[in-house]
Parts: structure tokens; sequence; C-alpha cells
């Protein structure tokens, strides 16, 4: 019965949006944005055209460019959701100035002066959009804060997350680097990671503009696109371009070389969701061999870099600890356990590709599927990454995972005897 109600509410909630769309009451007052602009270079060529004297611009960067990635390597043979990762389209990447642009603090969804939203202001694009309350709302969320000036954008709705932080946001510094020093909008609460890590780059904090969660109106904002856009097939994917990566690496660390006895595993000790459960093992067999077991969450991000900046192998199941390869050299062996159900989209597979590191991975055991009864009538959340839950037993990419320690060691071994091979490890 529940079912049917949420239904016949989203049905008639989209019916509502739709007919307030088409009414002629800015989203300032009531309701929602009225539609989305596909492409923002089009937009701003019309409106150049329309108002000559405002200050209304896109530059482009870096061409769009459609990478060929060498497939990742395992003991196993190569997942399908791999295979189709191997190809990747990375887009243009550009800044736009808008005069009298909108924007939603928590997802930095940018509305333009006539009342449509931008879909390239979300990483998400169009998929997203269909979930978003903030352009579906009918309420009075779009009403907006006045903030004379000019500013730069790097908000993106995920921005207080570790991985996204230095993908989407970081990588759109380098972007932005034509643009003068201006105030940068944020989310509120940046935490002191994210100071630091600004701070490491040459951004200095008094250029910092935290706003608290609403709608924000400015004289003049900046864009810096964002370095890939995420897609949904089989799973999410989100390949930041790689001139971007490989320019975050040089400012951050900037050439360093791995050393050949520098063997990390990166612990999930702690951790709220996707445990391993079997991680004592795990770290007694790793230290036993030679390995360094690292905790990075109390570390500065000045003391990741110097961690990561040489290390010769890395290895981790699949979190957010992966992210500091981004520190790592070139060559840099590189070991993620994955979840065979819930492969995340090959994340840190493209990051590794693009820093020029050597990618293998193994499948862990996911225990809400081998616990699953009856198991034919286990099925996923197909409304994931926006709910989580899945008949009562499965969170997509949340589960506890348990790793096979003998698989775990024979992948490791093949990874670093092929770079020896290579020449890769000094």
């Amino acid at each position: 019965m529940k079912s049917v109600v949420l239904k016949g509410y989203g049905w008639l909630h989209s019916k509502l949006v739709g007919g307030v769309r088409r009414l002629p009451v800015s989203s300032r007052t009531f309701g929602p944005p009225k539609g989305l602009i596909p492409d923002m270079r089009e937009w701003i060529s019309e409106y150049q055209a329309a108002n000559p004297a405002a200050e209304c611009w896109y530059r482009k960067v870096r061409d769009a460019v459609v990478i060929q990635r060498q497939p990742p390597r395992s003991l196993a043979e190569i997942p399908p959701v791999f295979q189709d990762e191997q190809t990747v389209q990375q887009p243009e990447t550009f800044v736009a100035s808008i005069p009298g642009a909108r924007l939603f603090s928590h997802s930095g969804v940018i509305i333009a002066p006539d009342d449509r939203a931008f879909e390239q202001s979300c990483c998400w694009k169009s998929f997203f959009f269909t979930q978003d309350i903030e352009f579906n709302t009918l309420r009075r969320r779009s009403k907006p804060t006045r903030l004379a000036g000019s500013y730069m954008t790097l908000i993106s709705r995920h921005s207080s997350s570790y991985y996204h932080w230095f993908t989407e946001c970081l990588t759109r510094l380098a972007i932005a680097a034509s643009l003068p020093p201006l105030p940068i909008l944020l989310q509120d609460g940046l935490r002191d990671w994210q100071r630091e890590s600004l701070a490491l780059l040459g951004v200095d904090d008094a250029r910092l503009v935290q706003l608290p969660r609403g709608c924000y109106e400015v004289d003049q904002l900046y864009f810096p696109s964002f370095p890939a856009y995420a897609t949904f097939t089989t799973d999410w994917t989100f390949s930041a371009a790689d001139w971007t990566l490989l320019s975050l690496r040089k400012k951050f660390c900037g050439n360093r070389s791995a050393i050949k006895d520098k063997r990390l595993y990166v612990s999930r000790q702690g951790a709220a969701h996707r445990r391993i459960i079997n991680e004592e093992a795990i770290m007694g067999a790793l230290e036993r061999e030679g390995f360094l077991i690292v905790d990075a969450n109390p570390l500065s991000v000045a003391e990741k870099i110097s961690l990561f900046g040489d290390a010769a192998t890395i290895v981790s199941a699949h979190s957010a600890g992966l992210t500091h390869t981004l520190f790592a050299p070139a060559g840099t062996v590189v070991v993620e356990a994955l979840d065979p159900f819930h492969l995340m989209g090959g994340l840190y597979y493209q990051m590794a590709a693009a820093l020029g590191q050597d990618y293998w991975y193994l499948f862990a055991e996911n225990q809400a599927w081998k616990s699953a009864r009856p198991r034919n009538d286990f099925r996923e959340n197909p409304r994931w990454p926006f709910q989580t839950g899945a008949n009562g037993v499965s969170r997509k990419g949340y589960d506890d995972l348990s790793i096979p320690i003998d698989v775990l060691l024979r992948t490791i071994e093949a990874a670093e005897t092929a770079a020896r091979g290579q020449n890769r490890l000094r």
C-alpha cells in the first residue's frame, strides 16, 4: 500500500511541477526554475547578442578528448564495467562568466538570468536533475540572498567528500588558472583538510566565502567547468580529465620518485561502512611482507603527501583512502580490493591510468550477498545512489567485505613483479 501511495504522490508532484514551470511566475517568487540549459556556450552566445553591454563570455581551456586506457590487470578476468571504461570521453574544459547568476550553495547548480538552470553546473548533469529537490521543488527555495560583487564557484554537491573534493573541486583550480584571484564560493562548514589543501595550492584563506544552505545571487559569477561528468550505465563513473589530475599532483608534490621498499596498506579500521571483516588477519599478513599499515584519517594533508608521495605500492579496499594515490608518482603499483557486485565505476582505475600508475584489482566477498536468503529473491536497489537499502539486505557500495588473503598476496606479487620487469621500481 505504501508503495502505491508513494508512486501516486510522485506522479502528482511531477505533474504539478511541470504545470508550475509553465506559469509566468519567476522561481524567485515560487516554484522551480523554468527548465534546463544543456549547452552553456550556446546560451552565452545568445545572451551576448541580446545584451552586448553585459560581461558574458565562454573561454575554452582544453578540447574534448577520447582517452584509450590500458586495461586494468588482475589474476581474474576483466569485468564488463572495466571493459567499458577503457575508452573514456573527457569533456571540453572551459571558464564562463555569467552576469546576474543565482547559485544553490548545496549543489552548486547555477540559474541563468532567464530562470533556467545550467545542466553543466551539476557534475551529474541530467541524470541528477530528475531527482534534485532544489530543481523540482514547489517551495520558495529559489528566492535568492544578494551578494554584491564578482565571485568564482568551486561548489559541487559532494564537496564535503574527500574523493569528490579533490576530483570535482580542486581540479577546477587548474581550469580557472587564467582568472584573477577572485573570492571563491564554497559550501558552509569547510573542514581543516579542505582549508589546508587550498593553502597548499596557494589559495589565500581570505578568498574563501562559505555559504550556508540556500540560494544566492551575485553580480558576476565565474564558472570553471567540471573536468568530467558522471555517467550512469552499468554503474556510475567519473573520469576527471587527465591533465587536471597531473596538474594537481605537480602542485602538491613536485617531482618525486617511488622508493622501492615503501609499501603501504590503507586500513579501514573504525570505518562505519564497507568494513573489512578479516582486516586484522590481512594486516598481520601484510606486515610480515614488509607493508606499513596506514590510518590516514588523523594525518594532515601535508603528512599524507609526504607518506604517499614516494610510495612504490599502495593496497586498499575501495575507499576514499585511495584518493591518496593522487600524491603517488608514476609507476606506483595500486592494488584495489573490489566489491564484485558494486564496482563503483572504476574510479581509482581511471585515476591510476591518468597518473601513469600500474593498477591491479581483486574481488572481495560481499557479506550481504553471501547471507541473502533466498538468493534468487535478492534485488539491487535501482535508485542508488539516491536511496540506500535493497530488500533489507544490501546497501549498494556500503556492504561489509571479506578479502581473500591468498589472492591478495598473489596479486601484489604479480603486480610488483610486472612493475620490476618494466623497470618501474627502483
